[in-house]
């Protein structure tokens, strides 16, 4: 573990010399590995916890969505042509979670979609074909 003095003389030096390795010949630490992390954490400090994003889960963003929000999101991404990221961040859902439905959607059907204490007990009934998607 390196003091704070040891890293900020070493940022200085790589502000200096913008290599690397000429930080490490001069100063014999740190790892290669270890002084870009340091370059990460300068460009891109840890988030105080009080700034980081909450999970919300509410009436109008439920962590587990109705087929309804989940079937309307499809249909702007694969439908429709819009941007997956644009629509993830507008909805507050992952894109691993859009393509994880889409790739239940386009295998099973809507009932696919559907929630575990939504779906109907019993037999599946044979229902509409699923539309196809881009």
């Amino acid at each position: 573990m390196y003091s704070k003095e040891q890293r900020e003389t070493a940022l200085q030096l790589h502000d200096e010399f913008q290599s690397v390795t000429k930080v490490i010949q001069k100063l014999g630490y740190p790892s290669r590995q270890g002084m870009y992390k340091w370059l990460r954490g300068r460009s891109n400090p840890p988030e105080d916890k009080a700034e980081r994003k909450r999970i919300n889960n509410s009436k109008e963003h439920p962590l587990h969505p109705s087929v309804e929000t989940k079937f309307a999101i499809l249909e702007r991404c694969f439908m429709k042509g819009e941007n997956v990221q644009l629509v993830s961040e507008e909805t507050g859902y992952s894109r691993t979670s859009i393509y994880r439905w889409r790739k239940l959607y386009v295998s099973q059907g809507v009932a696919a979609l559907m929630n575990e204490k939504d779906r109907p007990r019993g037999e599946p009934e044979e229902g509409p074909r699923p539309q196809r998607m881009k």
